[in-house]
């Protein structure tokens, strides 16, 4: 359903644009009114406000209250919160808000949650890093095995690079001596990696 919800979205985004090349001669033809910056079209042609990004969810309501009287949820439930949550989930753009899609933006809260819980000592740190892999595992089950190409890797392996890069930076500069060699030597490995994870990246879009 989530792939589904990103074509749909694509499609419309090419109807727009389509439309926005064509010449008007007739003044009529114009849109009287424009989306703003925090409006947007939803996946059922409705004209929606990013501050009612919690309102109106029949789907969420009825869940809370099948939870609260004990009763089980529907087949296809989760997926269908997760449509609606990546439906929902832009930020403010000219002519409309642009669409966040959910597996990328999971990465950049997991990362960073446990490398702060990583910072509260020697047990926390190992506990951070047990949970790395049973995130993974459990976005890929519930998330990732409904939708045919994601950008989920790709997402953690740039926020990866890029907390080790400001950890770096920020924290391991100010405690130890770094000569200019060692810091041009991490900053060269870094593009270097970031230039052969694009190159794997557009290989793996021909085929």
């Amino acid at each position: 359903m989530s792939a589904e919800v990103l074509e749909g979205g694509r499609r419309r985004r090419e109807d727009s644009q389509s439309s926005d090349t064509m010449p008007t001669s007739n003044p009529d033809d114009t849109d009287p009114d424009p989306l703003c910056c925090c409006e947007y079209i939803n996946d059922r042609g409705e004209r929606t406000h990013l501050l009612g990004f919690c309102c109106d969810c029949e789907a969420l309501d009825d869940s809370f209250e099948r939870l609260i009287q004990g009763q089980p949820q529907p087949k296809g439930r989760f997926s269908e919160l997760c449509a609606e949550f990546s439906d929902r989930l832009r930020f403010p753009w000219l002519h409309g808000a642009r669409r966040v899609e959910l597996d990328v933006i999971i990465p950049v809260f997991i990362l960073p949650t446990l490398l702060a819980l990583g910072t509260l000592g020697p047990i926390w740190t190992a506990v951070s890093f047990l949970l790395i892999p049973i995130s993974i595992h459990i976005v890929r089950k519930c998330l990732l095995l409904k939708i045919k190409r994601t950008t989920f890797y790709c997402s953690f392996t740039l926020t990866s690079f890029l907390l080790s890069y400001l950890v770096f930076e920020l924290k391991v500069l100010s405690f130890q001596e770094v000569s200019h060699l060692q810091h041009f030597a991490n900053i060269f490995l870094l593009c270097f990696s970031l230039g052969l994870m694009h190159q794997t990246r557009r290989k793996g879009v021909r085929t």
